[in-house]
């Protein structure tokens, strides 16, 4: 991702865990968590996370705790 080659990740059905998952490494390589979100949201076409919990849980995280 450093490089600006494209990653994939997917799960069932890409909304959620794998948003959650691709949104963690996006944050940690020093996105905001709201770009990164809409980033996500651009690439799959459709909201992303799949649920409230799992939008809280991207906008709290910090990679150095």
């Amino acid at each position: 991702m450093r490089a600006g080659r494209s990653v994939g990740a997917h799960c069932r059905g890409c909304i959620g865990r794998a948003t959650v998952l691709i949104a963690s490494v996006m944050i940690a390589l020093g996105w905001n968590a709201s770009d990164a979100l809409r980033k996500i949201e651009s690439a799959r076409g459709f909201p992303v996370p799949d649920t409230p919990e799992q939008l809280e849980w991207i906008l709290n995280f910090n990679p150095e705790s």
